[in-house]
Parts: structure tokens; sequence; C-alpha cells
């Protein structure tokens, strides 16, 4: 996060393959908001014991002409990936 604890500066992201989820990888959140804006689709995910869970979409909202990636899709001028941990 920022200082002001608004913008997320990076994610950790896997890919799903046909063999499975990839390694993960960090991505800036400006490749995420770029992505989501071509039409990818982004979700966050939790793991509970040895298994991963989808647990909500990613969306970009436009506030004041700022772009700002939540799972909840509220038009507040900050980034929210609900439950996930900073890395």
């Amino acid at each position: 996060m920022n200082q002001e604890e608004t913008r997320i500066k990076r994610v950790m992201a896997m890919m799903v393959t046909v063999n499975g989820l990839s390694l993960p990888l960090a991505y800036d959140r400006k490749d995420v908001i770029q992505d989501i804006q071509k039409g990818d689709n982004w979700y966050t995910c939790l793991q509970k014991d040895e298994s991963w869970s989808i647990t909500a979409e990613i969306h970009v909202v436009e506030i004041d002409g700022e772009y700002f990636i939540r799972t909840d899709g509220n038009n507040i001028k900050s980034d929210n990936l609900g439950e996930l941990s900073d890395f």
C-alpha cells in the first residue's frame, strides 16, 4: 500500500493453466488495471489447508479520473481486495 493506504502497489497472482495453478508472481497495480480494462478477469483467492478457493472478482472503479481495484465495486477512492494479506 502507499503511505495513505489507498492504493495497492503490487499483487501476487497465479495463472490458471491446464496443469493447475502456476507459481505466484508479483504484478504491478497498473498492470492489473490494464488487464481488467482490456477484458481479462482477475479474482482474489484464499488458501485453506492445501487447496485454493476463489473469493471475489476484482473490478476497476473510476472515480474523478482515477482508477481503483476493488472486490466490492463500491465507488470509494481506495483499493480494496477484501481479506487478502499484505506481502
